[in-house]
């Protein structure tokens, strides 16, 4: 075969080629380009306006936002509302809708519920329909007090938590757990805007760092090792040791509204639509501490180092890293346990055991 003739079927091969790879292209870049059609929002010529009210006849509510939600056509739109409470959602396509309105201090409310926090009706709507609806919101309770230590000093920047009296769950669970959570000023206040109607409980916490035991002398135990600095009298050893009883061990344990360490001694404030419930002041003071010490058995082949131990207060499950008891002393091999800064209450220890030692269930 010439050089030429060699070219020239190398050149067609070429060609059958490029045209299988442009037929082969074509469905997919037509195919790429209908997605692309397909995620665009689809415009249409039905509406939905209206306004949101609130309790009191002839109120308004503006600046809330008012969320609509369709069943997969278009995407989420949100709107605020004008100075009158009036919103509008233009050229919507055909479907069926949800809508929500919210604001601070208000209850978040849907489109024909019968009470905040229920579900509200779907919108169906039509072809160039155009829907007038009216959303009411009804403004939360409130809760406002003043944290205190024993001395009258306002408690600043201290968390303070409003429970859910009926399931608490625990000092440091998320709000969805039925939890709201706030923060003292710098005059000790604190307040809860926005709460759904029912009954809570108050507690608050100190943070310490450490393991939360502190010492605490009496004033005429102070007076003697002051005066040991400066001169020598009965009871003061030549090394300067002074002959006193050791310190209090004493912490700061949550503490519930009016003023108890334990939940169950609590007061519950109930609260309907739009209460404020003011002046709810309470002390935050160190208690006396003690320890809880005890002993593991575990079953043959089981080793006491790696049964997990949980403290269960008051029938809470959970609290604050820094105002709880304290495990000091992990189950050793001869199942010895100890709990330290443990304030007066109630409690439960579970323990749950881990796989069987293979060592021991070898022997």
């Amino acid at each position: 075969m010439t050089r030429r003739r060699r070219f020239a079927a190398c050149t067609r091969w070429l060609l059958t080629i490029a045209a299988l790879c442009a037929l082969m292209a074509t469905p997919l870049a037509a195919q790429v380009r209908d997605t692309g059609r397909q995620t665009r929002p689809v415009a249409g010529t039905a509406s939905i306006s209206g306004v949101v009210v609130g309790d009191a006849p002839d109120s308004r509510i503006r600046r809330a936002v008012v969320t609509l939600v369709g069943s997969g056509t278009p995407p989420t739109r949100s709107v605020v509302t004008d100075d009158d409470g009036r919103f509008a959602f233009p050229g919507l396509p055909e479907g069926r809708y949800t809508a929500v309105a919210t604001k601070a201090a208000y209850l978040p409310s849907a489109y024909g519920a019968t009470r905040p926090g229920r579900p509200g009706i779907a919108i169906q709507l039509g072809h160039d329909q155009q829907v007038s609806l009216s959303i009411r919101l009804t403004r939360g309770a409130v809760l406002e007090g003043t944290l205190r230590d024993e001395t009258g000093a306002p408690l600043s920047n201290m968390p303070v938590y409003a429970l859910d009296a009926a399931n608490p769950g625990g000092i440091g669970m998320l709000e969805s757990s039925g939890q709201h959570t706030a923060t003292t000023d710098d005059r000790g206040v604190y307040r809860f805007f926005g709460l759904a109607p029912g009954r809570y409980v108050l507690a608050a916490t100190m943070t310490v760092v450490g393991d939360g035991a502190m010492g605490r002398r009496s004033d005429a135990d102070m007076d003697a090792l002051m005066s040991a600095l400066t001169t020598s009298r009965p009871g003061v050893a030549a090394d300067g040791r002074v002959d006193v009883a050791p310190p209090i061990t004493v912490s700061y344990a949550p503490t519930y509204f009016p003023g108890t360490v334990a939940f169950s001694d609590a007061t519950p404030i109930a609260l309907g639509p739009g209460d404020e419930r003011l002046g709810l002041d309470f002390v935050v003071a160190a208690v006396h501490t003690g320890t809880i010490d005890g002993t593991i058995v575990v079953p043959d082949g089981y080793s006491p180092e790696r049964v997990q131990l949980s403290l269960v207060i008051d029938g809470l499950r959970t609290f604050a890293a820094s105002s709880h008891p304290v495990l000091v002393q992990a189950p050793t091999s001869d199942g010895r346990f100890r709990y330290a800064s443990v304030p007066p209450g109630r409690y439960r220890i579970l323990a749950r055991v881990g796989a069987p030692d293979t060592a021991a269930t070898s022997a």
